[in-house]
């Protein structure tokens, strides 16, 4: 598995970052990516600024700007979730074939 593959073969340290914790608080997760991978101490008011331009909110303004074709816009829908996106039958399908190595792997519970 992935899992598996990132924490077994590779020699590099490794981060992970969740959905949940990028909802909850993408200022202070961005900051310690900024710190794990280029050990940059990145300001509060910087993160922010950058989290604020590519919010999607201005996305989909942006996009409005640049294309007129609703159709083609990719923020059109403006999910909070990635289980919005798809039906149940899917969704338990995958939760199936990942639960055990997220669990245990990434503390994620099903």
């Amino acid at each position: 598995s992935w899992g598996d593959f990132v924490y077994n073969k590779s020699n590099k340290p490794v981060k992970v970052v969740t959905y949940e914790s990028m909802r909850e608080d993408a200022t202070q997760v961005f900051k310690d990516l900024a710190k794990f991978c280029f050990d940059l101490d990145i300001s509060d008011e910087i993160i922010n600024e950058a989290l604020d331009y590519y919010s999607f909110e201005k996305q989909k303004e942006r996009e409005k700007i640049y294309n007129k074709d609703e159709k083609q816009h990719f923020h059109y829908k403006g999910k909070k979730s990635y289980r919005d996106e798809m039906n149940a039958e899917t969704y338990g399908h995958i939760v199936d074939q990942i639960k055990n190595n997220m669990k245990y792997t990434f503390g994620y519970e099903y």
